[in-house]
């Protein structure tokens, strides 16, 4: 035991020149720029898609000043262990895709930290491309995936909606509804069928009647 606590203390730092750290400092940062760029624009996250990428660069810089810190010394890598056993994130992650964007900020941190320049860049970029063809290539005005349905009716409007609404879906189920005196709200869950047109459907719904208001929403939240 004397002569690990001996041989942790005699770790010196290894520094290194200020320059080359700065400039992945700076690389760093503009690429976790386009991140928060490309999370913002492409994401199909819902709501506070400002504030997540406000923090993914954040993020990615913490980690790349912790990695710089720690790699100088065994001492201080230990002394992170120990830091971060008594520290716990409660911050709910309440989508798949923040997390994923979370993860690659890291990351990037942690590349450029560590002195892989380039091989994080590459990979960055190329991960990025993957999810714009990605995107790209799902960019269809026909809707086959799983969604809210959210169909607000006029309370003196007696027709049937539940019989409308079939001959649209592969799936429907009533999740809620709410009915007072000047309107009914419903929330469906529905998967659409692969030949039907969203634009279409709308136009068939509102022939019934104008004041019927649609929203729809993929199906990440718990109704």
């Amino acid at each position: 035991m004397d002569e690990i606590n001996t041989f942790i203390n005699n770790q010196d730092f290894v520094k290194e020149a200020i320059g080359p750290v700065f400039f992945r400092l700076v690389v760093c940062a503009l690429l976790l720029t386009l991140i928060s760029y490309f999370y913002k624009k492409y994401s199909i996250t819902l709501g506070a898609k400002s504030h997540f990428s406000y923090v993914l660069p954040l993020v990615g810089l913490i980690v790349f000043l912790i990695i710089i810190i720690v790699k100088s010394s065994l001492a201080l890598s230990l002394g992170l262990v120990g830091a971060l056993s008594i520290v716990r994130f409660r911050t709910p992650i309440k989508e798949p895709e923040e997390l994923g964007y979370l993860f690659l900020a890291i990351a990037v941190g942690l590349g450029f930290g560590a002195g892989y320049e380039l091989i994080t860049i590459v990979s960055t970029l190329f991960i990025l491309t993957y999810l714009y063809l990605i995107k790209f290539k799902n960019k269809k005005d026909n809707f086959d995936g799983d969604y809210v349905l959210v169909i607000t009716i006029p309370a003196m409007n007696d027709f049937n909606i539940f019989d409308f609404l079939e001959p649209y879906f592969l799936s429907l189920k009533l999740n809620r509804a709410e009915i007072n005196e000047d309107k009914k709200i419903y929330f469906f869950g529905i998967v659409f069928k692969k030949d039907i047109q969203f634009n279409q459907f709308i136009s068939d719904l509102k022939a019934k009647d104008p004041n019927i208001s649609v929203n729809m929403v993929e199906n990440t939240i718990n109704w």
